[in-house]
């Protein structure tokens, strides 16, 4: 099945043939998408819209497959970069808050206010680059609470970052608009 947000919809079709697969109500109001929909153990799919996030289980019944909507929260919503998914949490931004979710429920664990960003995680930690700051936040993938292990100025303030950080083997890629850095990570 391809997964398809459009709105006020939420549709699959079958890439074979194209045909409708199933169909649920999606935010409406021209509400779009950001996001790609993620796919989540136990067949569960999440899908980011600008104003909120939708949690569907994705069912099989012989040949007919079925979706139903788990939970749907504007406490998490759609960002630069998805959310994190990580031991039945999701990391991710609500407005100016890094904000973490239980993957079952969507009740909020913690949220900490670190304005807009953009996210990747790696090594049981978060990378949280801020969109104009110019700052890295390294913060634990814990839903315990919000514990910041470091923060470094990395890139000129005031340039917009909206490409999210990349990992590749000890290091750590970031850029805005105007420069890129490479950092070595400490313990990888």
């Amino acid at each position: 099945q391809t997964i398809a947000p459009a709105g006020d919809r939420v549709c699959a079709v079958s890439p074979a043939h194209g045909k409708l697969v199933w169909s649920v109500g999606g935010p409406g109001d021209g509400e779009s998408v950001a996001n790609p929909p993620q796919l989540l153990p136990d067949d569960r799919v999440l899908i980011t819209f600008w104003g909120e996030a939708l949690l569907l289980k994705i069912a099989r019944t012989g040949d007919t497959l079925t979706a139903t909507e788990v939970w749907r929260s504007p406490r998490l919503r759609a960002a630069y970069s998805p959310a994190i998914y990580q031991d039945g949490h999701l990391f991710g931004f609500n407005g100016p808050f890094l904000t973490c979710v239980d993957a079952l429920t969507g009740d909020v664990r913690w949220r900490h206010r670190l304005y807009e960003g953009t996210i990747v995680g790696a090594g049981g930690n978060l990378f949280v680059l801020s969109r104009t700051s110019g700052n890295i936040h390294v913060v634990q993938a814990s839903p315990a609470a919000f514990t910041e292990i470091t923060r470094a100025a990395v890139l000129t303030p005031g340039s917009t970052s909206m490409t999210g950080p990349s990992v590749a083997g000890n290091r750590l890629f970031l850029r805005n608009s105007e420069e890129i850095v490479a950092l070595a990570i400490d313990g990888q």
